[in-house]
């Protein structure tokens, strides 16, 4: 995750595929994750369920993607930490 927001109905930011986008989540399980103190940082990353709202363009033949909506959050893995460079 590169932005977090942590209610509902704000949107967060990640990185897809090389690509900057923001997403809405919907899992109302992960919100509970949330209310429980889990912790979350920018570099996190989450294994999801995306949905990617298309629209066709007929000035270029394609389908361009419109809205992303995390509609399940399946694994929370946080940014390794960097360690001490010259011990304690």
């Amino acid at each position: 995750a590169t932005k977090l927001s942590f209610e509902e109905g704000y949107v967060w930011g990640f990185v897809y595929e090389g690509n900057r986008i923001s997403a809405k989540i919907t899992d109302e399980t992960f919100y509970k994750r949330i209310e429980a103190n889990e912790r979350f940082a920018k570099g996190d990353t989450l294994k999801v369920d995306l949905k990617i709202t298309q629209t066709y363009d007929t000035s270029i033949n394609a389908y361009l993607n419109k809205t992303y909506e995390i509609i399940k959050v399946s694994e929370h893995i946080e940014a390794p930490q960097q360690g001490k460079l010259f011990g304690s």
